[in-house]
């Protein structure tokens, strides 16, 4: 009976050494591909702000262009306020 305990703990231990070994195996991929993906994610969100960047000289760039036509800029010119006595102090 001693036999057949002994047999069945170093089994088990064995069985649970296994499995700790193999967990330890899952999770060390898991991290090598979320580390991977966050470095992949961190290239992306520099080459996303350098396009933003990009983006945004082109509209200033376009805008400015296109103050410099007459029409278009007779239309958008911005006008001067003129502030009463009346409205003074109102919202």
């Amino acid at each position: 009976m001693s036999d057949t305990l002994v047999v069945a703990q170093t089994v088990f231990y064995a069985t649970f050494s296994f499995a700790i070994l193999l967990v330890s195996l899952i999770l060390a991929v898991v991290a090598f591909y979320l580390i991977r993906i966050a470095r992949h994610l961190s290239k992306v969100a520099r080459n996303v702000e350098h396009l933003s960047d990009e983006a945004r000289e082109r509209i200033l760039s376009y805008i400015d262009e296109l103050s410099q036509l007459p029409l278009v800029s007779l239309l958008f010119r911005k006008r001067e306020r003129k502030h009463t006595e009346n409205r003074k102090g109102r919202l």
